[in-house]
């Protein structure tokens, strides 16, 4: 579905997540992201479609550690989201490490291990392919206009990207009225 987002504060996990993996590794920096994963690598997840909290936007509200609302400048949004973005590649290696740590036991074994890692290389590249259009790298076309083509991507993330990444002040101005409305 468009626009998942597990929100850390509202989720429960079986005491087994923590029991079978241990605390969540400084380096993950998204601790939701990562016992979610876990969880999954240990059975069924259930994740309920409709939201259960209304979220809560004004000045405090965070995207990459800075707020839209309280940014002065389009720039400090884009800095914000690259920083984000960086902690987010993170995220990856962590997961490969559980994957490694549980595959014996994995329900579906190697096969479904296997799946997994290709699963996680997509994100990698993903995430990567973010962080070179936020930086303005020309290698992201590599990975962007592949991605659009083969219906890789969703036409939307790939223009929000585009706008916070080359029109930042102008993406800060419409997250202000867009909010504003909600």
């Amino acid at each position: 579905r468009h626009g998942f987002n597990v929100v850390g504060a509202v989720a429960t996990y079986s005491r087994r997540v923590v029991e079978e993996f241990g605390p969540v590794p400084q380096q993950a920096h998204f601790e939701d992201a990562c016992c979610l994963f876990r969880a999954a690598l240990l059975g069924p997840v259930i994740c309920i479609a409709r939201p259960l909290i209304h979220k809560r936007l004004d000045k405090q509200s965070l995207t990459g550690g800075a707020s839209v609302f309280g940014a002065s400048s389009g720039r400090e949004v884009r800095l914000a989201m690259i920083r984000n973005i960086r902690d987010l590649s993170a995220t990856p290696t962590v997961w490969a490490a559980d994957l490694q740590g549980f595959a014996a036991r994995l329900p579906g074994g190697a096969a479904r291990a296997q799946k997994i890692v290709g699963l996680l290389d997509a994100l990698r590249r993903r995430v990567q392919g973010e962080l070179d259009m936020l930086e303005h790298r020309p290698r992201a076309l590599a990975y962007w206009l592949p991605a659009l083509l083969r219906r890789g991507t969703d036409w939307r993330d790939f223009a929000k990207l585009a706008l916070v990444s080359y029109c930042p002040e102008l993406w800060r101005r419409y997250a202000q009225w867009r909010y504003r409305r909600l």
